[in-house]
């Protein structure tokens, strides 16, 4: 029933292949013309799509079913295990290929002419498209590993886009920030995860250890050390970039700056609450 579900998703990609490498060909009008054209069909199938699913499937006491669309085996290591990628719809999902579509749509119309007569207009609607795609990917998967390849996708298209620019250095600057920090909070969130976890465990060296594992998941650049005390430790950190996140005496994330190739002791940490 939702087989089709799988075109909202593809029909981006599909568009950014095209003009990505025959957008040159074309006059800069009909690229944007072509990757609006584009996305307004998703938006169109996501529409139909939602009136569908939350008036014509039914309901198990009053509550939405998920349903899987479309799934394919895309990498079989073993007979039990193999990696799918897929379109689940439940009634989040759902509303978000509404809301991605809507909006994406709107902003292809709008750079028609907002990127009138720009240097790399076709590669403009290019990157949208991927980015368009990448979100959509996002929202609709039906594993981690799925969630994982289009957030990170996701993070390379906001690249792109922002550094679209790239003959200016403010413009790469920023791209890079945004790709940069994409995957800082990736293993922020790890950490914080982490720490929660390492509150409830025992004191002096297993605890320290554990707090080392911590700060080393941010950068493997950070080297820590510590004084004999155990019950209040002292961290010395060398760190090679510019930031070292740690956590203090009440549980809160604080970063220090140290400056780029500088040392220097931390005395904030207490293991009895880590």
């Amino acid at each position: 029933m939702f087989t089709y579900t799988v075109l909202i998703v593809l029909i981006p990609l599909i568009f950014f292949i095209l003009i990505g490498f025959f957008g040159h060909k074309f006059k800069p009008l009909v690229s944007g013309i072509i990757g609006t054209s584009g996305l307004f069909i998703s938006m169109a199938l996501s529409y139909y799509t939602a009136y569908q699913y939350f008036f014509n499937v039914p309901r198990v006491d009053e509550a939405f079913q998920k349903v899987i669309g479309f799934n394919t085996v895309w990498l079989h290591l073993t007979e039990s295990l193999h990696i799918d990628l897929g379109v689940l719809l439940d009634p989040i999902s759902v509303m978000m290929l509404i809301v991605i579509t809507t909006v994406s749509f709107m902003v292809h119309l709008y750079s028609i002419g907002y990127m009138k007569d720009e240097k790399g207009y076709h590669r403009f609607f290019a990157f949208l498209s991927l980015f368009s795609f990448s979100m959509l990917g996002l929202v609709v998967a039906t594993n981690i590993f799925q969630m994982y390849i289009f957030w990170e996708l996701v993070g390379v298209s906001s690249f792109l886009l922002i550094s679209f620019y790239y003959e200016k250095p403010s413009a790469v600057a920023a791209g890079k920030k945004a790709l940069s920090e994409a995957a800082t909070k990736d293993a922020y969130k790890d950490a914080v995860r982490k720490a929660e976890a390492f509150k409830t465990a025992g004191q002096g060296t297993e605890s320290l250890n554990q707090w080392k594992q911590i700060i080393n998941v941010f950068t493997p650049a950070v080297t820590v050390k510590s004084s004999p005390d155990e019950n209040s430790v002292d961290l010395f950190v060398v760190h090679e970039g510019s930031k070292v996140m740690i956590l203090d005496t009440i549980g809160n994330w604080q970063e220090i700056r140290i400056g780029n190739g500088s040392e220097g002791w931390i005395k904030s940490v207490d293991t009895r609450r880590i």
